[in-house]
């Protein structure tokens, strides 16, 4: 059933290029930072983009799931966390915004972890998801050209 599925949506698609920036798109999604608006991205750029919706969609929502969602939104923080302090030496902790103090002291007294930057979790999953999506794109587009003859 699920790859009758997928087969289903691969062979829909026009060409090799819309079909892995589709992908691509969905996998940028999938690791953007901002936490309950993935339905919201992939709706509004597969719109802006010309994309196939359930593809953007289905692979978001693939990568990015309940089950997923901590060790994503933490690869993307330690990503931001290593490029500001590791790199550049900048105190995240200090640059906050104002509000981010709450934020800490509610997730310190839940479960123990304190000093979370908002920097580097913005940073980081914007910049690891624009990474994975521009290192598959062409992946993607080689894989689906040899797997079915589209035009």
């Amino acid at each position: 059933m699920i790859r009758r599925f997928i087969n289903s949506l691969i062979t829909r698609e026009q060409n090799t290029s819309s079909l892995a920036s589709a992908c691509a798109l969905g996998i940028f999604v999938a690791f953007s930072p901002f936490v309950g608006l993935h339905t919201v991205m992939a709706i509004g750029l597969s719109w802006l983009l010309s994309l196939n919706f359930v593809i953007v969609f289905s692979v978001t929502h693939f990568i990015n799931n309940p089950w997923t969602m901590v060790p994503v939104y933490s690869f993307g923080y330690f990503t931001g966390e290593f490029i500001l302090n590791g790199i550049f030496g900048i105190d995240t902790i200090a640059a906050n915004p104002a509000w981010m103090s709450y934020l800490n002291e509610l997730l310190y007294s839940y479960t123990g972890l304190h000093g979370v930057s908002w920097w580097s979790f913005m940073l980081g999953g914007n910049l690891l998801g624009l990474a994975i999506a521009g290192m598959l794109y062409p992946i993607m587009k080689r894989f689906f050209s040899r797997l079915i003859p589209l035009k």
